[in-house]
């Protein structure tokens, strides 16, 4: 096109071919990337489908075996540590037994947390979230209103947790304090469940109320009409 502009004689059915192999080249680099586009997709779909599919599998029958045996083992070594103080001086001047329990507490929470996240990280993978438990107020306990007795029952509980911050304190309070609220390790259907047993009651008369408050006021509205 150029050498035409400029003067130049121009051969129109060689030209016309290059332009038709040009274009030719264009749509199967373009097909290309879409099937390549449209492949990445499916198979990104396919992994989703088959994290999702396994996600409760990985969490009932791997992950949860393994925290029922790390707070049996660490409930064992309770009664060790219950009303010593845990600081460095009272560690040092006290019982082989209490350091090797004091010890042996730390790396069961160690796996504890391990576990935790392995479950977060199951679900993230299989795309799976509460429903209902927004907050995940029973992604750790089965019932945590437990944890806060002056609360009056059903009431929503408050964000800040009454949760010892040093790690084998935390630990200990799991297992002595807390042991009423059931820690667990459950399921994104579990924990829903566990949160429709507490809420879900209140929430639906709620959302009833609110139905019927909204249908009265249409019939209200039609009868002004009908005057």
């Amino acid at each position: 096109m150029n050498r035409a502009l400029e003067g130049e004689p121009i051969d129109l059915p060689a030209a016309a071919d290059t332009l038709v192999i040009e274009q030719a080249t264009h749509d199967r680099d373009q097909l290309a990337l879409r099937v390549l586009q449209e492949a990445t997709t499916v198979a990104g779909d396919r992994v989703a489908n088959i994290a999702r599919d396994v996600a409760d599998s990985i969490i009932v029958d791997h992950l949860r075996p393994r925290y029922d045996a790390t707070m049996t083992q660490a409930a064992e070594l309770v009664p060790a540590l219950v009303g010593v103080p845990l600081t460095v001086k009272a560690l040092v001047s006290g019982s082989a037994k209490v350091r090797q329990a004091w010890r042996a507490m730390r790396d069961l929470g160690d796996t504890r947390s391990l576990l935790l996240t392995a479950r977060r990280h199951a679900n993230s993978a299989g795309e799976r979230r509460p429903a209902q438990d927004g907050r995940n107020e029973f992604s750790s306990f089965k019932k945590p209103a437990a944890l806060f007795p002056e609360l009056p029952e059903r009431s929503r509980l408050p964000q800040d947790w009454p949760v010892p911050e040093e790690p084998v304190a935390r630990r200990l309070w799991l297992l002595t304090d807390a042991r009423t609220a059931e820690p667990w390790l459950p399921t994104v259907a579990e924990q829903d469940q566990a949160y429709d047993a507490v809420y879900g009651g209140a929430n639906r008369m709620r959302a009833n109320a609110a139905h019927f408050a909204q249908g009265s006021g249409r019939d209200s509205k039609r009868r002004d009409r009908e005057r």
